[in-house]
């Protein structure tokens, strides 16, 4: 079974950071010194967590005031081989599929193809879920890309809950089912709460993505393409990589208590009240409905052009979830792009608030502080361990020590 491994380990390699009560904005240019310091700081982060094992091989991109400070490939793509990691290696999105989905339904609202303050029967007749209490109720694509519709996941719930037992995709599988049968199945399980009244986070872009193939009457991919692909030249943005891509495909691996593994054909890895089960193969099958909360696959390059552009979109950062806690942590709220900061303070981050973060299950994490003009991607090919807490933190804390230092040298 696969868990997180240990954050001592992570630890070490930061020891000699800032306390975060002396961390602040930070936007002045970066010295040559302090970027070959700051380089060799993300250099040995990375190949400490590459050799405990603990990641097995990554894409880190760190971007300030629109300029690359930072770009490696460490570690392998394929490690059984011997392969390393090249910087154009194509990952698994999983759930930074979501964001584009949204982008993509905004981009659609803007032609007129749809409305976000619609309800989702208008689009999917069928899909009428009920409160507990048997209560019919409207959702709205609003709710559904926001997480406050009600709707679960798999993974959150205990697996004895009603998604397991309606065996429900959550895109990551590859069981053969279409979107169209799977949100039938969905539309019948009773929501958590009226929508609207709370924050789960959920297979409501799985729904969202079945919304846009209905109205535009092609595959969600196309749509993806023409709205977001194409004009940010993502040629690697995909549902189904192909024949010519597969060598830049990686092989994806999970944390296990004897390092990371290489994962089996459909792995279960611990999370949550249960865990994921990840079949890696979905992204080569043509066949698998194009899962818009999780199916994406594409280059860290690429993800770092889509993250910069959705900084310029207000509806994108916008905080939606009301208030209500957010699976992130504390002090973040949520909005389309993901979680959005509302408390440093309370968050324990040297980030702005208005920060935007999320991450990927099979192992990536993503922010975006527009006011520091940091953004920052690491894809990784190893999973719980990479997706969130000590190793994305480090990289974080690294990248502010250094451009606080700067700041204070300047003055």
């Amino acid at each position: 079974m696969c868990i997180r491994a240990n954050k001592l380990l992570i630890l070490k390699c930061v020891a000699s950071l800032f306390l975060l009560g002396c961390l602040a904005p930070a936007q002045a240019k970066i010295s040559a010194k302090q970027s070959a310091e700051l380089e060799q700081k993300l250099d040995a982060l990375t190949k400490n967590v590459i050799d405990q094992n603990l990641v097995v091989g990554l894409v880190l991109i760190v971007k300030h005031d629109g300029k690359l400070l930072y770009k490696r490939a460490a570690g392998f793509i394929d490690k059984e081989k011997g392969l390393t990691m090249p910087e154009n290696a194509i990952f698994r999105y999983s759930s930074m599929s979501k964001a584009i989905t949204t982008a993509t339904a905004l981009a659609l609202q803007k032609d007129g193809v749809l409305n976000m303050s619609d309800s989702v029967s208008k689009y999917l007749p069928y899909f009428t879920p009920k409160t507990k209490d048997g209560q019919t109720t409207v959702i709205t694509l609003e709710e559904l890309a926001s997480h406050t519709s009600g709707l679960d996941y798999p993974f959150i719930e205990y697996p004895d809950g009603p998604y397991h037992q309606a065996n429900i995709s959550d895109g990551l599988t590859d069981d053969g089912i279409s979107s169209d049968q799977n949100l039938r199945k969905l539309a019948t399980l009773p929501l958590l709460f009226e929508p609207g009244k709370g924050f789960r986070y959920s297979l409501g872009l799985e729904v969202l993505a079945e919304v846009i193939e209905k109205t535009t009457g092609a595959p969600l991919e196309k749509s993806i393409h023409t709205k977001i692909a194409k004009p940010l030249k993502m040629k690697n943005l995909t549902f189904t990589v192909k024949n010519d891509q597969i060598s830049k495909l990686t092989l994806p691996y999970c944390n296990t208590t004897h390092g990371a593994k290489l994962m089996g054909k459909n792995q279960f890895v611990a999370y949550g009240h249960s865990g994921f089960v990840f079949s890696p193969a979905r992204a080569v099958n043509k066949n698998a409905f194009q899962s818009g909360g999780a199916g994406l696959c594409g280059t860290a390059d690429e993800y770092m052009r889509f993250i910069e552009s959705m900084q310029k979109n207000p509806e994108m950062c916008k905080i939606r979830s009301k208030g209500y806690p957010v699976s992130f942590g504390k002090g973040w709220s949520f909005g389309y792009c993901g979680a959005i900061l509302t408390d440093r303070i309370i968050a324990e981050t040297p980030q702005n608030l208005g920060t935007m973060a999320w991450g990927g299950a099979y192992g990536h994490t993503w922010f975006c502080d527009p006011k520091a003009k940091i953004s920052v991607v690491c894809m990784t090919n190893t999973t719980p361990y990479a997706l969130q807490g000590a190793f994305p933190d480090a990289i974080r804390d690294v990248v502010y020590n250094y451009l606080v230092e700067k700041k204070k040298d300047k003055k």
